[in-house]
């Protein structure tokens, strides 16, 4: 009956669309890249030209951020909408809203070249032998949600073939060679609800695609968004990119603020190569927090041994455990730790998220 009387609606809404010039996705979420500055380049073609060391940083709060598109098989705001939060309760009932305890981690793999002849870290073995010390580590670690950054293509191939139990989003034969950041979950434990993508500016303001997944807890029906971000390094190579990543920060703030409003929670990761500032500009603007420690409560007070790799999420969301791993498994395998966080998500603090049914006695 809910289909026959939906029609009408569905078939307005898709002439709206197509009207307002929309550009749906096929099989992925994309985020648009409406409201990025016109000056900004949109081609996938990278560029080396370093910005000036004088550029202006831009402002923490976006006029208008970045607005979302829907999923493919939903056209609408919010992202989730009453109908398909409806049928993702189908066959979920538990007596009271339930808590989920899972582990959390942001993993800089170091790109595939950087290892290779020729590569800025010839002292690494190849990638291959490091991604299988990755993956060992992930498994010490007991992670079940990772947020990848610098994994390549034939390093996101290898991975999709030898990491059994896992998934990820994008899948690896739609990794971006240059943006190159993935979101990853152990299969037993969560499953896909709807992939997407975010515009942030990358080396000399090049625009990536980087990824936000949705992701359903297969046992409780807990829903949480995942993202993974890399924000450009100031290297002698590239030169001063400060205001590329003050841009991608914007970028990342807008996309926390819209996200908060559908009420589901929402982890971030990333190599934002900033100890504190990223930090301070986040959690100031959004009330996220982060397992490594610190706050903000009008003055910004990082944690005391800050990295450059964090995980944050909501201000309801619970933090368990911390550890920034540097083990002899690890230091061979990356340039960068495994930062892990024990998260716990109270079904009671997100009722929006929560997509299974109260039994009343």
């Amino acid at each position: 009956m809910r289909q026959k009387v939906g029609m009408a609606g569905v078939v307005v809404l898709v002439l709206a669309i197509w009207v307002t010039g929309f550009l749906w996705a096929r099989g992925d979420l994309d985020l648009s890249t409406a409201g990025a500055p016109a000056s900004e380049p949109t081609s996938e073609a990278s560029s080396s030209a370093a910005p000036s060391a004088t550029a202006s940083a831009t402002p923490d709060e976006p006029a208008s951020p970045p607005p979302l598109s829907a999923a493919p098989r939903r056209q609408g705001d919010p992202i989730v909408d009453p109908e398909l939060l409806a049928e993702l309760r189908e066959g979920v009932q538990v007596e009271e809203p339930p808590v989920v305890d899972t582990v959390v981690a942001s993993f800089n793999l170091l790109g595939a070249d950087h290892s290779e002849p020729g590569g800025t870290k010839p002292g690494f073995a190849g990638w291959s032998t490091r991604l299988d010390l990755s993956m060992r580590a992930l498994d010490r670690a007991r992670v079940s949600l990772v947020g990848f950054q610098e994994m390549q293509p034939v390093q996101a191939r290898a991975f999709a073939a030898r990491a059994r139990g896992w998934q990820m989003h994008p899948q690896a034969s739609r990794v971006d060679p240059a943006g190159r950041n993935v979101v990853a979950w152990r299969s037993a434990e969560w499953e896909l609800v709807q992939g997407g993508s975010v515009p942030i500016t990358y080396f000399s303001g090049e625009i990536m695609n980087m990824p936000v997944a949705l992701l359903r807890h297969r046992e409780t029906g807990m829903l949480v968004y995942a993202s993974s971000f890399h924000n450009p390094a100031s290297t002698p190579r590239r030169g001063n990119q400060l205001r590329w990543r003050d841009e991608a920060t914007r970028r990342q703030i807008a996309l926390v603020q819209r996200l908060r409003r559908t009420g589901i929670p929402h982890l971030m990761t990333g190599d934002f190569n900033e100890p504190t500032k990223h930090f301070c500009r986040l959690t100031g603007a959004t009330g996220f927090t982060s397992p490594a420690g610190g706050s903000h409560d009008g003055t910004c007070r990082p944690p005391a041994r800050p990295l450059i790799d964090w995980i944050y999420g909501d201000p309801e969301v619970e933090w368990t455990a911390y550890a920034g791993i540097r083990d002899a498994t690890v230091r061979r395998a990356s340039d960068h730790a495994l930062v892990v966080g024990g998260v716990r998500l109270d079904a009671s603090r997100f009722p929006d998220a929560w997509s299974g049914e109260v039994v009343t006695p």
